[in-house]
């Protein structure tokens, strides 16, 4: 069984639409559709993180194999679903190292769903990946300027 297979009877036995799966895992429902359908054979570490956390599995159950380095405590995805001061503390407690992940975690997301935007022919489907996109957007400022002294960051705001 490949991939899009698994993911496919992962999400059929949860009952999931793919639209639903999109919103749990923050994963763009064109990258479900290119993934299932063998379009996209091979996704992208994060893109299988974030399916894995979905159906609450480890990656290598999904893909029959071990990948990657441990996954970031701070995940993009969660954080923009998360309420403002829950988000602000996860922030303010992490490193600057673990921001810093979280800033290059931001930026190859914001890369692919600029991707699947300008691949996308349906115009739903192109206003939330935008809408995901001013989402992860804000959400880089904020982790940028959490590393900031307080004054320096009034003077930016």
């Amino acid at each position: 069984m490949d991939l899009g297979e698994r993911i496919w009877e992962l999400r059929e036995e949860r009952g999931w639409s793919q639209a639903e799966l999109s919103r749990i895992s923050g994963v763009a429902r064109t990258t479900l559709t290119h993934i299932e359908t063998g379009k996209n054979p091979f996704p992208r570490t994060p893109t299988l993180r974030r399916l894995a956390r979905a159906f609450g599995i480890d990656v290598s159950e999904l893909t029959g194999a071990p990948i990657g380095p441990k996954i970031p405590a701070l995940l993009p995805d969660e954080l923009v679903l998360a309420p403002g001061a829950a988000r602000r503390e996860a922030i303010k407690r992490a490193t600057q190292a673990e921001r810093d992940a979280l800033l290059r975690e931001i930026a190859a997301k914001d890369a692919e769903l600029q991707r699947e935007w300008s691949e996308s022919e349906n115009p739903e489907d192109r206003k939330e990946l935008w809408d995901h996109g001013r989402q992860l957007q804000s959400l880089r400022l904020e982790v940028e300027s959490a590393g900031m002294p307080i004054r320096t960051r009034e003077l930016v705001e």
